[in-house]
């Protein structure tokens, strides 16, 4: 299914054919959030072409709840729904190596704005995990690189104090 909405922002969303609630959900989303998004970053919409969104089999994503590929203009998202992923996924359009050097900069950005647009377009509970400096997977911001795949313990550890960190880190410098 094609969106198109009014400022230029560009999607084909393809979700499985049986699976109605997820194809509604996400399109709902994206309409009613992006441009809130859009808005709140202030930035022109940085696609020139459409963005694919894909539902996507779970264990696909190797432990992962979505995943934007800006080289493709390509989202894909879990099967199980969730709005924090959704809009996170789709301001990667903006906040990529294109803008910032260092992951935890763009992806603090992406759960900090996400969460401030569901704030205005959804009665969703959003909240960070609790973080701190010494915390399981603890690893330096300016180190936490992209490990391919979540296969172990550890890896996961890393991936949710990176993500926690970075956002609580975000939310404070924009406070």
């Amino acid at each position: 299914d094609r969106i198109d909405l009014p400022d230029g922002e560009h999607l084909v969303v393809r979700a499985w054919p049986e699976d109605e609630t997820w194809r509604t959900e996400v399109q709902d989303l994206l309409r009613r959030g992006l441009p809130v998004l859009a808005e709140k970053v202030g930035l022109e919409w940085p696609v020139s072409g459409d963005i694919e969104v894909a539902e996507v089999h779970t264990p696909l994503l190797e432990g992962y709840a979505g995943v934007f590929y800006p080289s493709e203009d390509r989202i894909e998202i879990s099967e199980d729904l969730d709005e924090l992923t959704i809009i996170h996924e789709a301001s990667h359009a903006w906040f990529n190596s294109k803008l910032f050097v260092g992951r935890w900069i763009d992806e603090g950005l992406a759960d900090e704005y996400a969460s401030r647009v569901l704030d205005d377009v959804s009665s969703a509970e959003v909240e960070n995990d609790p973080v701190t400096a010494d915390g399981p997977g603890h690893v330096s911001l300016n180190d936490w690189t992209h490990p391919g795949r979540i296969a172990d313990e550890g890896t996961d550890a890393r991936e949710r104090f990176g993500y926690a960190a970075s956002w609580r880190v975000i939310d404070e410098l924009i406070a």
